[in-house]
Formats: C-alpha cells, structure tokens, sequence
C-alpha cells in the first residue's frame, strides 16, 4: 500500500490541473471540406501499433472512424504517418477531395 501512496502521489504532482490548462480550440473547415484528425498507440513490447483517427465535416459531425492494429515495430511519428495515410484512403474511397495547406 506505501508504494502505490508514494506513486500515486508522484502522478498527481506530475499532472496539470484542469483549471490550469489552456483549452483546446477546434477550427471547423469550410463548408464541403473535411478534417482529419488521427491518433497511435505504440505497443514496442507487444510488437504493434494501434492506429485510429475521424474524419469531420464543417459541422463536426463525424462522417467516417476507425481503428486499426498492425502488426510491426514502428516509432511514433511512423506510426502517425501510417494513421493519416489509412485516413487519406478511407477519405479517397469516400471520394473526398484531398487538398494540402
């Protein structure tokens, strides 16, 4: 029981209180655009990734998700850049157009 006192009390030192973190802001897009907002979970342990992301219109309503676990040891930025390309093609086989800024 000491040791999870010593740890849980190490965490919460360690995390920012609410109060004090500066809110996120989402910027829609413009009418007939979409965002695409992706995430990764490295499993290096476990030997996979899990990558997910959403597609939004202008309103935010989400038009297409998903999740996927590959199999493969990847870094992070990889594993990101594997979550935005399956979010491109989920967005081509939607015939969203794909624009870059």
């Amino acid at each position: 029981m000491a040791k999870f006192q010593i740890s849980a009390s190490k965490t919460s030192e360690a995390l920012t209180p609410l109060s004090q973190q500066t809110p996120a802001h989402w910027v829609c897009p413009s009418p007939l655009r979409f965002n695409l907002n992706t995430n990764v979970a490295v499993h290096s342990s476990e030997r996979f990734v899990g990558v997910g992301g959403v597609i939004c219109d202008h309103l935010g309503c989400v038009v297409a998700c998903w999740a996927l676990k590959l199999p493969g040891l990847f870094s992070p930025k990889i594993g990101e850049l594997l979550a935005i390309r399956e979010g491109l093609r989920i967005g081509l086989a939607y015939h969203f157009m794909v624009l870059s800024y």
